[in-house]
């Protein structure tokens, strides 16, 4: 039996560049015990190595604090005998990787920083032939699948799979362009005992036996929920594939549908502030390594209150102030004013023939065909999504209309 942490898509020198100075510190600093968490992680349970499929910084300028942090964390790793098979990404491509030439030359450090497919065999603390399958990226932008170049398993050996790939079918976050795209019947064809991959930051497993360990820490609000890596064990016949968890700072999205019945900016911010301090609970995380958004949803009164920077700002701080969060944010584009929308279509007027036009879905198929062929979209959508997406651009536009076309006269 052998066993390996399975890591990617660290990013360690992100700028976080829509962050405030003092936000951006806070988030650098959980990156770093992130990192440090996993490393004792590997080194607590003696593991027999490190798999880092990728993208472990972000781009080729990397600060002399973040290459002095990251060569002490994996010096420790191979101090206490661990080998490290690292696998560059469109991220951290040759150039970028020129950090690792301390490390070249130890003997438990296996890099594949170039579009060369290596075939390595490897012997284990227990003496058990094993053999690693790697290949990285020679520059920033490699479109070729050198997946299909793997060898297929021959022996009866152990097989480690390692690259930075996108497979078409994964659950992906949003505008991640794809490199070195592999289908996975390519991947499983291989009938290795693990392939290690790295470039999609949502951790999953597309086989029982094929991971994207997603990234170490989250880096957005699209990167919510828990993050770190896979705990991999191999034996000869049995693969077993546990998530295991390091991140420090959470990230989190709450949708919250207004009601009517809120009329003022100060019930507005008691209701944020329940419902925030619910999920915290619920979580079971520390508000102070939270970074949340919220999205307020619905019809409301507010709408026009919501559309002032200066209010929203300070609903944002006041919230912050009561939950301790480490930072929040309050997204207010889906509330729509409380207009009567039936009432308004069965007048006689050009807005309710506009309105009608609108609702009409006898167009929708030919509509639906028209959006998707758009270069903006990659036609992978699902009919559902399709519908879904349909749907919100027809209630987006509905309010808009209404809202040029429906004057509001406030007495003074």
């Amino acid at each position: 039996m052998i066993r390996f942490l399975h890591l990617s898509d660290v990013h360690l020198n992100v700028g976080f560049a829509n962050k405030s100075s003092i936000i951006r510190k806070q988030i650098k600093e959980a990156l770093y015990e992130s990192i440090e968490k996993a490393m004792d992680f590997t080194i607590e349970n003696a593991l027999e190595g490190l798999i880092i499929a990728g993208d472990f910084f972000d781009d080729e300028k990397i600060p002399f604090r973040d290459e002095y942090f990251i060569l002490a964390q994996l010096k420790r790793i191979l101090d206490h005998g661990i080998k490290i098979f690292y696998v560059t990404g469109n991220h951290d491509p040759m150039l970028t990787a020129r950090f690792l030439e301390p490390l070249r030359h130890h003997a438990l450090f296996y890099g594949f920083d170039d579009d060369t497919i290596k075939c390595i065999d490897v012997k284990s603390r227990s003496n058990l032939t094993y053999k690693v399958v790697g290949v990285g990226h020679k520059s920033k932008n490699e479109q070729r699948n050198l997946i299909e170049m793997f060898p297929c398993k021959s022996n009866d050996d152990i097989w480690l799979g390692i690259g930075h790939a996108s497979v078409p079918s994964a659950i992906e976050v949003a505008d991640k362009a794809r490199y070195m795209a592999a289908p996975l019947a390519q991947i499983e064809k291989l009938n290795y005992n693990y392939f290690a991959l790295g470039h999609i930051h949502i951790r999953q497993l597309l086989t029982p036996k094929i991971g994207y360990s997603g990234s170490l820490q989250g880096l957005s609000i699209k990167e919510t929920g828990p993050k770190g890596g896979f705990l991999v064990t191999l034996t000869q016949n049995v693969t077993q594939v546990e998530p295991v968890n390091f991140n420090v700072i959470h990230w989190a999205q709450y949708d919250l549908k207004l009601q009517t019945s809120i009329q003022t900016l100060s019930e507005l911010q008691q209701l944020i502030v329940e419902h925030v301090s619910s999920y915290i609970e619920t979580h079971a995380s520390a508000a102070k390594q939270m970074i949340m958004r919220m999205n307020l949803v619905g019809k409301s009164a507010l709408k026009a209150q919501l559309e002032l920077g200066s209010n929203l700002t300070f609903l944002t701080e006041v919230v912050k102030d009561k939950t301790g969060l480490l930072d929040f944010e309050i997204k207010s584009h889906n509330v729509y004013n409380n207009f009567d929308l039936d009432a308004l279509a069965s007048e006689n007027t050009i807005l309710s023939q506009m309105i009608r036009r609108i609702s009409d879905d006898t167009y929708e198929p030919e509509l639906l065909k028209k959006i998707f062929n758009l270069p903006i979209f990659d036609g992978k959508q699902t009919a559902l999504e399709k519908e879904a997406y349909l749907l919100a651009m027809k209630t987006n536009l509905l309010h808009e209309v209404i809202d040029r076309m429906v004057v509001k006269t406030d007495d003074h």
